[in-house]
């Protein structure tokens, strides 16, 4: 099942935006993330958090429309985009889309947002981000892309060292490389064929697609 995980962070409504909105089985807003919603017309499942910035008309029309609505305590050990991906799980979700996740003028939530990408509660998830006309993928072992040649794939790693980073389809081959946090190496690598691979022994590594316009 695929489940679209909408946060509380302003967001550019592309295409792309749309497609992934629109693709979800489960669509499930982190408390104000239901706004950008409602302004689309479009309505979620679930609006989840402990509610501090939606607004009571929001929430008013969210419930008078039929949309469930799971209030938390402020005080909590979790995010609502934390919360908001937990519950997807617990619904069955193998697929998870973010997006408005990459915080607005909150770095905090952002920082928060891509480290909790590699939380090992989410392994066996196909889990991405989504921003713009680009996706953030989480590989563990194997992520298989396809693109418009020249656009770029940037591999960042997450976790301590990602061992024997393998490649295929792309300009600057890394043939077994290790990548550790901080380095900078894996940005701005190109697509040079509409299908491309990459592939990890160890860790957890982000890879940055840019699908452009």
């Amino acid at each position: 099942m695929r489940a679209v995980v909408v946060a509380g962070a302003p967001f550019e409504v592309t295409e792309l935006v749309l497609a992934t909105i629109r693709s979800a089985d489960l669509l499930i807003a982190a408390d104000s993330g239901a706004l950008p919603l409602l302004a689309m017309e479009i309505h979620p499942h679930l609006v989840i958090g402990d509610l501090d910035s939606i607004g009571e008309d929001a929430l008013r029309r969210l419930r008078a429309e039929g949309v469930e609505v799971q209030e938390h305590p402020a005080e909590k050990d979790w995010t609502d985009t934390h919360l908001a991906l937990l519950e997807a799980l617990r619904r069955g979700a193998d697929d998870v889309a973010l997006i408005g996740a990459m915080g607005g003028n909150r770095p905090d939530h952002g920082i928060a947002n891509l480290l909790l990408m590699a939380n090992d509660a989410f392994a066996g998830v196909r889990l991405r981000l989504v921003e713009g006309w680009s996706v953030v993928h989480v590989v563990r072992r194997a992520l298989e892309l396809e693109g418009q040649p020249g656009s770029y794939v940037s591999l960042i790693p997450l976790t301590g060292a990602v061992t024997a980073i393998e490649t295929e389809g792309l300009r600057y081959p890394l043939g077994g490389s290790t990548l550790r946090p901080g380095d900078s190496r894996g940005v701005s690598n190109e697509l040079i064929a509409p299908r491309a691979r990459v592939a990890v022994g160890s860790g957890v590594l982000l890879v940055v697609q840019d699908y452009g316009k």
